[in-house]
């Protein structure tokens, strides 16, 4: 570890390299930017909007290219190797007239346009519109994957329809691209890694050193993916000069590769990757904090930082002249206990975007401003001085400038590269500083900007890009919101409002759930949809959900939603019963003699479906007696009795109306719809339905006889039969 006592040499150190630098002889050292560093949502969530613009600039060690609004491809600086896949090696933008319209576009074949760029230490790579990667510059160690070493894009007729897409296996396709000194990553539809070329560290993570894409049959199926652990997949990859990160989708970070400086984050010094038994769950996940997640990162030459799920920004790795914003020069992860360096940016500030270069990084704010520091020589900080920033204390946090981007104009994203920077401006135009080797700056010249005063701001020129052309403005969907959620029986309806679409379709909604209050999610197989909604089956019942939408266009993937929660239940079913109503009547019939009979007639009420079977059916009476028969009638009672009366008299007196209180019946929970059925009144004299709905052997109601005129007359007394209660459960259909 570097200490505060070897100032004075890191300092000389920095002036040794300025030197080399100037005089165009640092070819070893590489340095680039990838879209990994851009943010999906800031630090309240909301989407930045931000990430897909760090796609469509990229700074090497002496090149530069931009991705415009047609889909083309444009570079400019250095030419060795076919870099600028020119056809050529002059470099470009050294020298008037040389940009604009007469700078050529990239060929990459017909009818393709691009959606991503990305450079490397003498290397260029893009990833097409229909999901392949193409690759050209210098081809040693087999970063181009095309299965040998040879340069490509430095003569006639190598690249278009001529330059072969890289094998990266059957049916598989990329969606983001990483670059690093001598290698290349893709990260795949399947949420794989595939690394291929120099491998002398273990940077592209095969457990051994050997280098992959420099011979036949070593690409395409033949190539590993990257062991990422069991079950886990990985949502943005970033490449460094010898050693690659990947942010994985439960928000962890693993790095691998060079470990020198600890620029892997794992305590030590020690390589990972290059041997057996590193990789997978072998390899440890940086820590990050307590609770803290990663969203993006960026891997410069010998340090790394990323942007956290609180959106800080956190660095590790060497520490010279400043470049991990610590305010001192030491190596911060190559001992145990060391956590990584918080970096300050401003009060109420927070980070989208993040860039490693050489020796410097740059940090794209949310406030669209950009803050640089580390090492400065050439004016790459864009800081009107060569001093380095963020190796000493105060250097940081409001201390810190921003970057002067013009009067109005702010940033939507930032590439550092070797000794020079770039941002897209929020007019979709482009500027860079630093170092004019090479025609990097695109200004026409080789002259150095932004290490002198008066150089930045409106004084300095953007990039020209052609007539009508500007930086592509296409970025991720928006956050979804407004997310609500009904719970059913083993499913969860859910509805959403469509978000921006970040100018171009959306093409499906991503439904992710998981259990309580944990933090694995789970992506909902229901296919590409496009509408606002959606219904999860096959989840278990009583278990508490949480819920996030992720909308998703041809770029990429927005900010995940604020997630809603739902508990599926299996729905309660209640039975219904009908009950009958009976009413005794006592009818005494006129006559003129002065005897008379009066006759008293009860009906008794009908068993009905007894509700719940047993004596619960009648107001709570007594239970009945049990029936002689399967299904008796109703019983009727008749009571002749005579009656001596002076007068004719009618008598007409109801009985009161009983209720049955007929308690509900509850039926288990099933999927389908449940159906009660209620048994119909029996009326006296008629026979009831069994369950299997034919009648029941009839039951007459007996008479009582008259006796001849004169005759003695007793009463008679016909006993009703026992009453019968039947229970009959409701049926449930499938």
């Amino acid at each position: 570890m570097q200490t505060s006592t070897t100032r004075p040499i890191a300092r000389l150190f920095a002036l040794l390299v300025s030197v080399a630098l100037l005089a165009g002889s640092w070819g070893a050292h590489r340095a680039w930017a990838d879209a990994a560093g851009g943010a999906l949502a800031g630090a309240d969530g909301a989407s930045t909007m931000r990430r897909a613009y760090l796609r469509y600039v990229t700074a090497g060690a002496a090149h530069t290219c931009a991705l415009l609004d047609d889909g083309t491809v444009k570079c400019w600086g250095t030419g060795t190797n076919g870099r600028l896949g020119s056809g050529a090696t002059a470099a470009l933008g050294d020298g008037a007239g040389e940009m604009g319209d007469a700078l050529p576009a990239v060929a990459l074949g017909a009818g393709r346009t691009a959606t991503q760029v990305a450079a490397g230490a003498a290397h260029t790579c893009a990833l097409l519109d229909d999901g392949t990667v193409k690759c050209w510059g210098l081809g040693t160690d087999g970063r181009l994957g095309s299965g040998a070493t040879a340069s490509i894009g430095d003569g006639a007729g190598e690249m278009g329809d001529a330059l072969a897409a890289v094998s990266l296996g059957a049916g598989r396709t990329a969606i983001e691209i990483a670059v690093g000194g001598a290698h290349a990553c893709a990260l795949l539809d399947d949420g794989t890694i595939k690394c291929w070329g120099a491998n002398d560290e273990g940077q592209l993570g095969l457990g051994d050193t050997d280098s992959r894409g420099d011979g036949a049959g070593a690409m395409g199926d033949a190539l590993p993916a990257v062991a990422l652990g069991a079950g886990r997949s990985a949502v943005a990859v970033a490449a460094g000069t010898a050693h690659t990160c990947a942010v994985l989708d439960d928000g962890s970070l693993r790095c691998w590769g060079a470990g020198a400086n600890g620029r892997l984050g794992l305590g030590d010094q020690e390589s990972r990757g290059d041997g057996p038994d590193e990789m997978g769950d072998a390899l440890p996940a940086v820590a990050l904090g307590a609770g803290r997640t990663a969203q993006a990162v960026a891997a410069g030459d010998a340090h790394t930082c990323a942007i956290l799920d609180d959106a800080t920004l956190r660095c590790w790795g060497s520490g010279t002249d400043g470049r991990l914003g610590s305010g001192a020069v030491d190596a911060v992860g190559d001992e145990a206990g060391e956590s990584p360096v918080t970096v300050s940016l401003g009060a109420g500030r927070s980070v989208v975007g993040v860039t490693a270069g050489r020796a410097h990084t740059c940090a794209l704010l949310d406030d669209g401003s950009v803050r640089c520091w580390g090492y400065s020589a050439t004016g790459q900080l864009g800081l009107s001085t060569n001093t380095a920033r963020g190796d000493e204390a105060g250097e940081m946090g409001d201390a810190l400038a921003a970057v002067a981007l013009g009067t109005g104009r702010t940033a939507r994203a930032v590439a550092a590269g070797d000794a020079h920077t770039c941002a897209v401006l929020d007019d979709a135009t482009v500027k860079c500083w630093g170092s004019g080797s090479g025609g990097r700056l695109g200004l026409g010249s080789t002259r150095t900007w932004g290490d002198e005063t008066g150089e930045m701001g409106d004084a300095l020129a953007t990039v020209s890009l052609g007539a009508g052309r500007a930086i592509r403005a296409v970025t991720e969907p928006a956050r979804v919101a407004a997310v609500t959620a009904e719970a059913g029986d083993g499913r969860v309806a859910l509805s959403w409002e469509a978000p921006s679409s970040g100018g171009t379709s959306i093409l499906d909604y991503v439904v992710q759930y998981a259990t309580g209050s944990g933090s694995s999610w789970v992506t909902y197989a229901d296919g590409v949809a496009e509408s606002p909604g959606a219904t999860v089956t096959g989840l278990s019942n009583d278990t508490a959900y949480r819920f996030r939408i992720v909308a998703k266009n041809a770029i990429g993937r927005g900010a995940a939603s604020a997630s809603v929660a739902a508990t599926p239940t299996a729905p309660t079913t209640t039975s219904t019963t009908s009950t009958t109503t009976s009413t005794t009547t006592t009818t005494t019939p006129p006559t003129t003699t002065t005897s008379t009979t009066t006759s008293t007639t009860t009906v008794a009420p009908s068993g009905g479906d007894g509700g719940g079977g047993g004596g619960g059916g009648g107001g709570g009476g007594a239970p009945a007696p049990a029936a002689p028969s399967a299904a008796p009638a109703a019983p009727s009672d008749t009571t002749i009795a005579p009656t001596t009366t002076i007068a004719p008299t009618t008598t007409i007196a109801p009985t009161s109306t009983t209720a049955l209180d007929v308690p509900a019946t509850t039926e288990p929970p099933t999927r389908g719809p449940e159906t009660a059925f209620a048994v119909p009144p029996t009326r006296p004299g008629r026979s009831p339905r069994v369950a299997g709905g034919a009648p029941a052997d009839p039951v007459e109601t007996p008479r009582a006889s008259t006796p001849p005129r004169g005759a003695a007359r007793r009463p008679t007394v016909v006993r009703p039969g026992p009453a019968t209660r039947r229970t009959v459960p409701p049926t449930t259909e499938p």
